[in-house]
């Protein structure tokens, strides 16, 4: 892990013809803190469903501030902990040597602009670095992204320039040797091929995760099926045998209906003997 300072955008206008207003970088930098919302750092604003992906999690921004940029505009500066494998980026394979800032401009109904994540690229918009002197030849891709909750489409706003000149070293443009018209598809058809392929990888992330899910909803499924079934069986148990316990009381009920004697019985004790004989000498005996 490495901690760096990088200014990550610039106020004014984009290469794109968007607007990235100064109070807007200047609100942004006072309004991040990590305990609110960390903006992690992803590439290309690709974010994989597994770490061991080549678009995982590269870092955390730390703290954002402003500097003075010519033109009475800002630059909005960054202080990030990046993954060993950015530095490789950027000093070794001379790669992803650019930002680009995923904004919210109304984070959690505050009213406020923030930082929600921060990419690394090869396609900056923001101008005022040595990479932006002049306009590169670059094709942009717009991604709509589908929220799974709600089903709700909705689109991220990115912003991205390149990584600021180091001190001392002028913001000249970089010596490159010139192509010639053909070698132009070449290079487009090679990060097409390219994208297509890390495409394909998301992709395959994606259906395997589906599957997964699936697997363990039908596993679930089958589960409660037979929870239902073992409730059914016990309930149905159950059931009978307190209906035949009740039948039981029901039939003892009635045979104890039946001692009762009917309306205007009148009791009388049994008499032995000669029944007159004992009347006539005075009375019974019983």
């Amino acid at each position: 892990m490495a901690t760096v300072t990088k200014r990550i955008a610039k106020s004014g206008l984009t290469i794109d013809g968007r607007e990235l207003p100064k109070p807007t970088l200047l609100a942004m930098a006072a309004s991040y803190d990590q305990q609110t919302y960390a903006a992690r750092i992803n590439m290309e604003h690709l974010v994989a469903l597994y770490p061991d992906s080549t678009f995982k999690e590269y870092g955390t921004v730390t703290a954002l501030r402003t500097e003075e940029a010519p033109a009475n505009e800002v630059y909005l500066v960054a202080d990030m902990d990046v993954l060993d494998e950015v530095i490789d980026f950027w000093e070794n394979k001379k790669q992803k040597r650019a930002f680009s800032i995923e904004l919210d401009r109304n984070l959690a109904g505050s009213g406020k602009p923030y930082l929600t994540g921060l990419a690394i690229t090869s396609t900056p918009a923001s101008l005022g670095t040595h990479f932006s002197a002049a306009k590169p030849n670059v094709t942009r891709y717009q991604f709509i992204e589908r929220r799974v909750d709600d089903h709700a489409d909705y689109t991220v706003e990115h912003f991205s320039m390149s990584i600021d000149t180091p001190a001392g070293n002028p913001a000249t443009p970089p010596k490159t040797e010139p192509t010639t018209p053909a070698s132009v598809p070449d290079q487009f058809a090679a990060h097409l091929q390219h994208f297509t392929t890390e495409l394909a990888a998301v992709r395959s992330e994606r259906d395997a995760a589906q599957a997964e899910c699936k697997r363990v909803t039908d596993e679930f499924t089958a589960k409660l099926a037979a929870k239902d079934t073992e409730y059914a069986n016990a309930l149905s148990a159950k059931t009978t045998e307190y209906t035949s316990a009740l039948a039981a009381k029901d039939a003892e009920i009635e045979s104890l209906k039946q001692q009762i004697p009917a309306d205007g019985y009148q009791f009388r004790p049994k008499m032995t003997g000669n029944e007159d004989a004992k009347a006539a000498k005075g009375g019974f005996r019983f």
